[in-house]
């Protein structure tokens, strides 16, 4: 029988991702783990979100105050997994327990953190360093990160009434009330630091930003995305134009106003 232990009685469980070599961290692939740190068995279903559908990535009994080891996975399937869902299960074997309500956790996964070092950090599941993301804890469950653009919006610009702290945009996007959203994929915009990256993991970063950012307005016809990438030798710009010629064909594009952004940004539009 598994050992319980003093205030496990209350549910705490967690998501954690792995780095197999974390001093090649711009190479290295990555593990995820479920974390079970309670008196209960878990059965958990791991699931990854797209728009209203959901694929089924793993599922498993997990023994009380253990961990269990869930997938391997390497960075071009880091934008599959930047939202997913969790659903956990909580009961004891051969003794009587109070009933736990069903959890069903929605995450976001970012994916700019798997290219930091100081992302992955101790804690008392693993022994090396690790990205771990709360499900719930001492049974609260973690708030589903689901952004509503709208409400968002207005509280970057003075909508949201109250005293709550303005929300500052990401530097590296910005959103206007009356113009096109303007997003920054120079390198130092986009990551805090560009050690252990060659020019490759950069552009390749750069791309999956391309792509995720279109791919989150890809509902929103009409909507006008600016994408800074400056003049430099033309390699980003051309990526992003084959990028718009064979994976977004339905999209429009053209050299951004050179009044406002120079002479090295292109504004793509939804359709």
């Amino acid at each position: 029988m598994p050992m319980e232990r003093r205030g496990g009685d209350k549910l705490s469980a967690y998501l954690a991702f792995v780095p197999i070599n974390v001093k090649e961290l711009s190479q290295t692939r990555f593990e995820t783990y479920f974390v079970n740190d309670s008196n209960y068995y878990m059965r958990f279903i791991y699931l990854t979100c797209e728009d209203a559908n959901l694929q089924l990535r793993a599922t498993a009994e997990v023994e009380p105050n253990t961990k269990v080891f869930v997938e391997e996975f390497g960075r071009e399937e880091l934008n599959q997994i930047s939202r997913v869902n969790v659903q956990i299960i909580a009961y004891k074997r051969d003794k009587p327990f109070l009933p736990k309500p069903p959890v069903d956790v929605q995450l976001r996964i970012d994916a700019v953190k798997f290219y930091k070092l100081h992302t992955f950090q101790p804690s008392d599941f693993f022994e090396q360093p690790a990205l771990v993301y709360t499900i719930i804890e001492d049974d609260r469950p973690q708030r589903p990160l689901v952004i509503n653009a709208q409400q968002l919006k207005e509280q970057m610009y003075g909508g949201q009434q109250g005293g709550d702290e303005e929300r500052q945009p990401s530097p590296a996007r910005t959103v206007r009330p009356d113009g096109p959203i303007v997003v920054d994929l120079h390198a130092e915009k986009l990551l805090d630091t560009l050690q252990g990256m060659d020019a490759t993991d950069i552009l390749n970063y750069q791309l999956d930003t391309f792509r995720k950012t279109l791919r989150e307005h890809a509902k929103k016809p009409g909507t006008k995305v600016v994408f800074i990438h400056g003049k430099g030798n033309g390699v980003l710009r051309q990526a992003l134009i084959n990028e718009l010629h064979y994976k977004f064909k339905r999209y429009t594009y053209q050299d951004a106003s050179f009044q406002e952004y120079g002479y090295g940004a292109t504004q793509v539009t939804i359709k």
